[in-house]
């Protein structure tokens, strides 16, 4: 599990960055960063960018019912067809875009995704 929470701190930090999610983010800007970031890991959905978004959508559901970062990053693994490391940059991208109240969750993350390391 080690490998998933570097994953899920390298990209959340990134992701972060990259979104502006500091400042206030339209959403169709917000979830197109998102879309963006996955396709440029290699990260698709068979059904397209309405199911990537769902389950986007989904991990933040799973941390709203107070499951942790390594049960969500374990769901995502066991029920997709995605590597461990895959699994954990799209928890790490969801959070960033979709649920950044979480990114506390995140080992070395501070806040708004700056990282402490």
């Amino acid at each position: 599990m080690f490998k998933l929470t570097v994953t899920v701190t390298i990209v959340a930090a990134g992701i972060a960055a990259a979104i502006g999610l500091a400042a206030p983010a339209s959403a169709d800007t917000t979830t197109d960063a998102y879309l963006t970031i996955l396709e440029n890991r290699g990260i698709y959905a068979e059904d397209g960018d309405a199911h990537l978004i769902r389950a986007g959508l989904t991990v933040c559901d799973m941390l709203d019912d107070g499951n942790s970062l390594k049960s969500v990053g374990m769901t995502v693994y066991r029920n997709t067809d995605l590597s461990a490391a895959s699994s954990g940059y799209l928890v790490g991208a969801s959070i960033a875009a979709f649920c950044p109240q979480y990114e506390v969750l995140i080992p070395g993350l501070t806040t708004a995704g700056e990282s402490a390391v």
